[in-house]
């Protein structure tokens, strides 16, 4: 049976690609304000083992309290974050591939909450796709992220991709992907998560925004995934079911998460 993080990553690698109520500022409210890290844990690095891959690390770059970059062991990509304030306004991802890929979302505000992402794709130093991902809040949660992307000067949209998301108390329920490439018939993939524990999130202590920009690019991680303030241990994605173990740390927070193909290991950082 195929594991959910493997089907994830495959969605993470089409959406990267383009063609193929307001909280205190603490980590369990879904805010898009850069959270108090004052004596906070947050992550370092993941290490990321496939079965029959290579191993590699993710590693987070904090500065004055702030994620600043994001590198990974292997070189495969590299995020570069920018602020106004304490507010996230632009992220730069480079992607190792032929040609060169980055991806540039600047942030749009209303407040504190983050409203809309604008961007662009650009391939061998050339701009070859734009895109504005709206967001969409219910109850004071991010409840659905929808993206199209265009052709430069184009305002007919070649895709469109919306994460309808759902929750039970503060951890993501459900998420229903679809994605609509113009011309063809939409197709729809629905998730569930369940049987979660009552220990912090790894992914949570990452600021929302810059979960945010992620979602419908990369739901494996740093997408989705980092909304929930627990972790879960269940998921079901097109009736195929996955369970995932855990080991914790003397706070509670996660060192490892098991399934039968892929191991996660957490490293942190008191700021």
């Amino acid at each position: 049976m195929k594991n959910i993080f493997s089907i994830m990553a495959v969605f993470a690698s089409a959406f990267l690609l383009f063609s193929c109520g307001g909280s205190t500022g603490d980590l369990v409210g879904l805010n898009n304000v850069l959270p108090n890290y004052l004596n906070t844990k947050v992550l370092k690095k993941v290490n990321i083992q496939e079965s029959g891959g290579t191993a590699y690390d993710v590693n987070y770059l904090f500065s004055t309290g702030k994620l600043t970059s994001v590198t990974t062991s292997n070189n495969s990509y590299s995020y570069v974050i920018e602020y106004i304030g304490t507010q996230i306004s632009k992220i730069t991802r480079n992607v190792q591939s032929n040609p060169m890929q980055v991806l540039t979302s600047n942030m749009v505000y209303i407040g504190s909450q983050l409203s809309k992402i604008d961007g662009n794709l650009s391939e061998g130093g050339a701009i070859t796709k734009v895109f504005s991902t709206n967001i969409a809040y219910t109850g004071g949660k991010i409840s659905q992220v929808k993206t199209e992307t265009f052709l430069p000067g184009s305002t007919v949209a070649t895709k469109t991709i919306i994460t309808d998301i759902e929750y039970a108390a503060n951890n993501v329920s459900k998420i229903n992907y679809s994605e609509q490439i113009a011309g063809a018939p939409a197709t729809n993939i629905i998730t569930t998560y369940s049987n979660y524990d009552s220990d912090p999130n790894p992914f949570r202590t990452l600021p929302t925004s810059y979960l945010v920009s992620n979602i419908n690019w990369n739901l494996d991680l740093e997408g989705t995934r980092g909304l929930s303030t627990n972790n879960y241990k269940t998921s079901t994605t097109q009736g195929v079911s996955e369970n995932l173990s855990y080991t914790y740390d003397s706070g509670g927070y996660p060192t490892q998460a098991s399934s039968p193909t892929r191991v996660l290991k957490f490293e942190y950082q008191v700021l």
